[in-house]
């Protein structure tokens, strides 16, 4: 059992950079053999990803975040799972170029220096416990793409200011249509992290008796909040332009990403796994 989950440790890599390489060929030669098979390929990879997940779970007897690398394969698999469902809906591929960079980097800095982890907090068995860790997985995710949305936004800004009609403008949506998917997900972000915070809190009062503690991480985790939050209000309320909300969503994502590594790294917290 071990030997099929390390294989699939190492193919899963190699399948996401096929995709990766696929989604390369749509965007800058809108080639016809990529948009036969990129997202068949992608499926199978993402049926690998869940394949991995399950096994790992059953034979290690944990949620699989125990590590940060394995917190880092379950956030690949929750952006992939939410592009998927985006370009289906859509049925605008021309993005998944942008999505698969983080996905494959994720998962190969995963596979890469995952190993099977001895000592677990006795906290990863609780499902309760799970369905906090899950929220704040996929509320991650959105913050990823959110993003990745708002980074194309500004790519895609400057070229129009520039008057540099490129492969850029030809190939991305219009600046509405990537405006309102920024904003849409930096919304679902700030969602997901609302009820991952909600529930971490329910949990702790009911196991330590306390709602909140002053972790390094639950204060990251509260600044990211705190900005996401500023975000969806000041464009509701506001009406802050897409390119402001973009900028937002880019410094939530690297105070996200100082949250899963620079805490873990510096600090000693007591969410150390995620």
């Amino acid at each position: 059992m071990l030997t099929f989950i390390n294989g699939l440790s190492i193919l899963l890599p190699i399948f996401y950079v096929i995709v990766l390489i696929d989604y390369a060929l749509l965007f800058f030669r809108d080639d016809p053999f990529a948009k036969k098979t990129v997202n068949i390929l992608l499926k199978i990879s993402i049926s690998l990803h869940v394949i991995l997940i399950v096994f790992r779970t059953s034979v290690y007897q944990h949620i699989p975040i125990a590590s940060i690398f394995e917190v880092f394969s379950a956030l690949a698999l929750a952006i992939i799972l939410v592009y998927l469902y985006i370009e289906e809906i859509t049925r605008v591929r021309t993005t998944g170029l942008f999505i698969m960079v983080f996905v494959f980097v994720f998962q190969l800095i995963s596979s890469v220096f995952q190993t099977m982890t001895v000592e677990i907090s006795p906290l990863l068995t609780s499902k309760f416990f799970g369905i906090h860790v899950a929220f704040a997985i996929f509320g991650y995710s959105a913050i990823t793409i959110s993003a990745i949305y708002g980074f194309m936004y500004l790519m895609l800004y400057h070229d129009i200011k520039s008057s540099k009609f490129g492969i850029i403008y030809s190939r991305l949506p219009s600046l509405e249509v990537l405006g309102n998917m920024n904003y849409n997900s930096t919304l679902i972000a700030f969602i997901f992290i609302t009820l991952a915070i909600i529930l971490g809190s329910v949990w702790s009062s009911m196991s330590i008796n306390t709602y909140w503690n002053w972790d390094p991480k639950l204060i990251s985790v509260l600044i990211t909040w705190l900005i996401f939050g500023v975000g969806v209000c000041a464009k509701k309320f506001l009406g802050f332009s897409g390119k402001k909300i973009a900028y937002i969503s880019l410094l939530g994502f690297f105070v996200m990403l100082f949250s899963m590594i620079g805490v873990n790294l510096f600090f000693p917290t007591f969410h150390e796994f995620i």
